[in-house]
């Protein structure tokens, strides 16, 4: 403990001057069964089981940092289209006080009071924020190396028609972007929030997301996480399917399922169930 608290209070010190050091998410470790498959649900009748992957759904997960960029995305536009707060659309907007910005933690925070001050001013009304702490660059493959310094914020909730003059201090950079395609407003919103999640800033005394004006937790209270539907229903036999959490009498001993799997990926025959 106590040379933990002493890096600590090291690299508290060290932030005065320095930059403050990102993360990104999936460069932590992964629990020990991620990526590994795992029951969801069960037929009884039909004695099939359906199998998924096991996600921990944490940032820091190198297998599961997409689904827990996914499932945030679904909390936070569902809480934007719940509750909006005065402004005629939803918009997505990118702000970002210098090129090539890599702040200490002084700079970091006086420049975010300083964003919501001019956001504000612009007719945002209630909206969170995703900082990114590095600029793609393109490698060849399908995903961008987020490598090169060049910290911005996202901006993603209500919007009023704003000033025609810019509202932020000389030299800042400010966007109004799309939110990009998708079937609903909710599809939209998730696409957009997904996006800028799945390469923001790391830390573990900084928070992904931000909510500020009408959306703050001061506001409306934090949303609990998205509702699950109805179990789906077995193909063949069409009866709903059951939960695997239960023991269930396998080629003469007992399997026992875990509850803690997400998503239909896979069917095989229960007798066919590696260590059943």
């Amino acid at each position: 403990m106590a040379g933990l608290l002493s890096a600590v209070e090291q690299d508290t010190t060290l932030e005065a001057w320095e930059p403050l050091s990102w993360g990104l998410p999936g460069q932590g470790e992964p629990a020990e069964d991620c990526g590994k498959y795992r029951p969801r649900w069960v037929c009884a009748g039909e004695r099939v089981v359906w199998l998924c992957r096991r996600e921990c759904r944490r940032r820091e997960c190198p297998y599961c940092y997409l689904a827990w960029a996914r499932g945030e995305a679904r909390i936070a536009a569902r809480r934007i289209l719940l509750h909006p707060t005065g402004g005629i659309a939803t918009r997505h907007g990118i702000v970002s006080p210098a090129p090539g910005w890599a702040p200490t933690a002084a700079e970091y925070d006086t420049a975010r009071r300083q964003m919501y001050l001019s956001l504000r001013a612009e007719g945002w009304t209630g909206y969170c924020v995703v900082y990114h702490p590095y600029r793609g660059r393109d490698t060849g493959e399908a995903r961008k190396c987020y490598d090169v310094p060049g910290g911005h914020w996202h901006v993603t909730g209500w919007k009023e028609i704003g000033p025609t003059t810019p509202q932020f201090p000389p030299g800042w950079f400010y966007q109004n972007d799309e939110i990009r395609q998708g079937a609903s407003d909710h599809d939209r919103l998730v696409s957009t929030l997904e996006y800028e999640l799945d390469h923001a800033g790391v830390r573990q005394d900084r928070h992904s997301i931000i909510w500020v004006g009408g959306l703050s937790y001061r506001k409306i209270p934090k949303d609990e996480d998205e509702p699950r539907g109805a179990p789906p229903s077995c193909p063949t036999c069409k009866e709903p399917l059951m939960e695997a959490d239960w023991r269930i009498e396998v080629a003469g001993g007992l399997a026992y399922f875990p509850r803690d799997c997400d998503g239909v990926v896979v069917t095989m025959p229960v007798a066919e169930w590696p260590g059943a």
